[in-house]
């Protein structure tokens, strides 16, 4: 009978540590995919720091004219500007 009990001890105890070690697996890919989601962020926020400073009006307004299709707008109404200066 006491062969038993210690058996139980003995299998409760490895459950527990089986558990502590599965949490600590858990907590480590957790921490991996926090820190990667960190890593991605600061590349993209520096990525938008160096487009942002590198952009003035003027690319601002090529790019535009690269990329219109040479339609005018088909809406109309009050203070309706182009999006580049006609003069």
């Amino acid at each position: 009978m006491e062969h038993i009990k210690v058996q139980n001890a003995l299998k409760a105890e490895n459950k527990v540590k089986e558990a502590e070690a599965e949490a600590k697996i858990e907590i480590a890919k957790a921490e991996g995919e926090a820190q990667a989601l960190k890593i991605k962020g600061d590349g993209e926020a520096y990525y938008n720091r160096v487009v942002s400073a590198s952009l003035n009006a003027l690319l601002v307004e090529q790019y535009a004219i690269e990329k219109w299709d040479g339609k005018l707008p088909t809406y109309s109404g009050s203070n309706t500007t182009p999006f580049i200066n006609i003069k």
